[in-house]
């Protein structure tokens, strides 16, 4: 979404440096991305992020001259499904 692609498309897990990208975006990005489970953010910590609490980004998408950013909606619905997942499932081996 931040950059038309997938911004990590082979092993080299570097932000490119053509793009600017806030700290606050590239700290929630590596948080949901981290390949270890037991350090990934939770959809808790995802939801609380200073990404989301941090003023409007500098450029915005031409929609924004109608529509005001809003994250209510996701927030309630994050809320509502507090309690209901297990963040850290326990997988069973197969074999």
């Amino acid at each position: 979404m931040l950059f038309g692609r997938h911004p990590f498309y082979d092993t080299d897990r570097s932000f490119p440096d053509d793009i600017e990208v806030s700290h606050a975006a590239k700290n929630l990005i590596s948080g949901i991305l981290n390949p270890d489970y037991n350090s990934r953010l939770t959809l808790t910590e995802i939801r609380r992020h200073f990404f989301f609490r941090g003023p409007t980004p500098v450029k915005l998408p031409i929609s924004a001259l109608w529509t005001a950013p809003n994250y209510d909606d996701v927030l309630s619905k994050s809320e509502q499904l507090t309690g209901t997942l297990n963040p850290r499932p326990k997988i069973p081996k197969l074999l």
